[in-house]
């Protein structure tokens, strides 16, 4: 057995790489310059979706996204993809591996070379989350900053309950609350595209996560 379990996700380099050096701030400020769906985008720096496709009369033509995606990147829809993807999309793009601690260290060394990109993405994350914790009454959305650890070190049930000077069983329905308000449709698609999907998720996690 060895230390970690670690997964990795394959992404489009390509695309993300020409997305950088663009300039833009983040994924989700290209796909606004771009006037494409931010989960549009996901999709393609996922490899999930194909760029190449063939119509009706058996031509094949690119995407109307990736056109666009190309346009405002001052270059050609194939630049933006790795060759074997280009008429191949990946029906999973994660896999969960074993490491011992020698492995994780040259990974996680080796992985600083893409932290801005990263970075980046966490920001834009959580400003929607902010935007999301804002459609729920204050004190709602505090509770869920305190459990979560939004803001630090997440709280337990008892400790919250001692903040708020309520029983642990009030905070638990407090949260709960909150947690329907927060899977509202209009918020719920805000979130998206940050968030893991049900098919990636391991099969005893699914239940939870519906």
């Amino acid at each position: 057995m060895k230390d970690y379990e670690i997964t990795i996700k394959v992404r489009n380099n390509f695309l993300l790489s020409a997305i950088r050096k663009a300039g833009f701030e983040s994924q989700a400020a290209f796909a606004r310059h771009c006037g494409i769906g931010y989960e549009t985008l996901c999709a393609f720096i996922a490899l999930k979706r194909l760029p190449l496709r063939v119509n009706a009369q058996g031509v094949e033509q690119w995407a109307v996204a990736v056109q666009k995606m190309a346009d405002a990147l001052a270059t050609t829809p194939e630049s933006l993809f790795p060759p074997q993807h280009i008429r191949t999309c990946l029906e999973k793009n994660s896999a969960t591996i074993e490491m011992d601690a020698g492995e994780a260290a040259f990974l996680i060394e080796n992985h600083r070379a893409s932290a801005p990109d990263y970075l980046l993405e966490q920001k834009e994350l959580a400003s929607q989350l902010d935007n999301a914790l804002q459609t729920l009454s204050p004190r709602d959305a505090s509770v869920i900053r305190d459990l979560f650890g939004f803001d630090g070190l997440a709280l337990q049930y008892k400790d919250c309950a001692k903040k708020y000077n309520v029983s642990s069983a009030r905070i638990h329905s407090i949260k709960l609350r909150a947690l329907r308000g927060l899977a509202r449709p209009s918020v719920k698609r805000t979130l998206r595209p940050f968030l893991i999907s049900h098919d990636d998720l391991p099969q005893d996690c699914q239940m939870e996560a519906m």
